[in-house]
């Protein structure tokens, strides 16, 4: 089951790789989307869904380690994300999510 988007389908599996993709543990993952580990647990399992706006927040940070990995090759984006984690918390990591580009 899970969200289909055009050519994404958001499911267990897609949340499960973008969070290993940015190295984050599932409690610092959850964190920055405003949600439990619990949640990050149950959507990577199929139990339950995210919301409109948390599939929006996942693209969106999709597309933000997607360009950062092809722009900057030699950088670890989870060392980025842990960074900015722990520089501004949850609005940091919103301000780099949505900023314009």
């Amino acid at each position: 089951m899970g969200f289909h988007n055009s050519s994404v389908i958001i499911d267990g599996n897609y949340i499960k790789k973008l969070r290993l993709d940015t190295k984050l543990n599932h409690s610092d993952f959850a964190n920055m989307l405003g949600v439990s580990g619990t949640t990050i647990l149950n959507w990577e399992a199929n139990k339950s869904y995210p919301s409109q706006l948390h599939i929006a927040n996942l693209m969106q940070l999709r597309n933000k380690v997607d360009n950062f990995k092809k722009n900057n090759a030699n950088d670890d984006v989870g060392k980025v994300l842990t960074n900015v984690l722990i520089a501004g918390g949850i609005a940091g990591i919103l301000f780099w999510l949505f900023k314009q580009d």
